[in-house]
């Protein structure tokens, strides 16, 4: 049975005759007929009952109406919702970071966001927070918040920001007097850190394995608030980005001090799938986390 089966039952039913039927469905009374019996052949059992030129339901015909008018319902409904989708009036953004610490200034943008996509819902995907390019490659989410670009023909990258970390310390810390430090003097201090694989943390890829360098203990935590309290409590010191930092500049708890005489950067990117055509409110919303990045 096809949709255009379930269409010929529910009009024939609504216009009450094969003629009006024929005229609603912009065919000739003689396909119309035609199509019916095909459908009835397919099926098995008559769906009408022939009586002086009306037509009366049978009770398979009143099953296969039933049918029709929920599974047209859901078509109409996903059509009208897939056009809207379209044109970039509806229908659903999911996001993820590749941190945690990045998901603070989110309620600021999607309030931003909203006023131009009010029927635009956005939804934060946390299980992707450990693989978002693995889960937008999927297809389970739309845009990723990440600081690792693949060469990946089936996405695209829009810079945010250029990012420094910075060793994040207690405001009475012996390392306020330095300009920087090293992965050396790491090794006689107690770290907090993302609650992620150590190969996944830049810091510990790009300075801690390539110098063999091994803290005198690591401790994992989830948020960033956690490990900020751990630090400025004089307990550890942290390795975090700048953006992340940026609601604690008032700590006077805490300092920083810049990781080797040059700095140790990274770059955030927006990443979707390359696809020629995506709804509009996905890029609408990359150039909102480009503004935002700036801001």
């Amino acid at each position: 049975m096809e949709l255009r089966h379930f269409r010929l039952m529910k009009t024939v039913v609504e216009e009450g005759s094969m003629t009006k039927a024929a005229r609603t469905l912009y065919l000739s009374q003689s396909a119309l007929s035609h199509q019916l019996r095909e459908l009835e052949e397919e099926v098995g059992v008559p769906l009408f009952h022939r009586i002086k030129k009306r037509l009366v339901l049978t009770d398979a015909g009143r099953r296969v109406l039933n049918s029709a008018e929920t599974i047209i319902s859901e078509v109409d409904r996903v059509s009208t919702e897939l056009k809207r989708v379209a044109a970039g009036d509806g229908g659903e953004l999911r996001f993820a970071s590749c941190c945690f610490t990045c998901y603070h200034y989110l309620p600021s943008l999607i309030k931003t966001f909203r006023r131009s996509f009010p029927d635009v819902k956005i939804v934060l995907n946390g299980a992707a927070t450990a693989d978002p390019l693995g889960f937008l490659r999927k297809g389970e989410i739309d845009v990723a918040l990440t600081t690792a670009r693949h060469h990946d023909p089936y996405l695209e990258y829009a810079k945010l920001r250029d990012d420094e970390l910075l060793a994040v310390i207690p405001a009475n810390h012996p390392w306020r007097s330095k300009d920087f430090v090293t992965a050396r003097d790491f090794a006689e201090q107690d770290l907090v850190s993302y609650d992620i694989p150590d190969d996944e943390i830049s810091f510990f890829r790009k300075v801690l394995i390539p110098a063999d360098v091994k803290p005198k203990s690591v401790t994992k935590l989830p948020a960033i608030d956690s490990m900020i309290q751990l630090v400025a409590s004089g307990l550890a010191v942290a390795v975090i980005d700048e953006w992340s930092l940026e609601r604690f500049r008032d700590n006077r708890d805490l300092a920083t001090v810049h990781l080797g005489s040059k700095g140790l950067w990274q770059t955030w990117y927006a990443a979707t799938l390359k696809t020629a055509r995506q709804p509009i409110y996905i890029k609408a919303f990359v150039d909102f986390l480009r503004r935002k990045s700036d801001g």
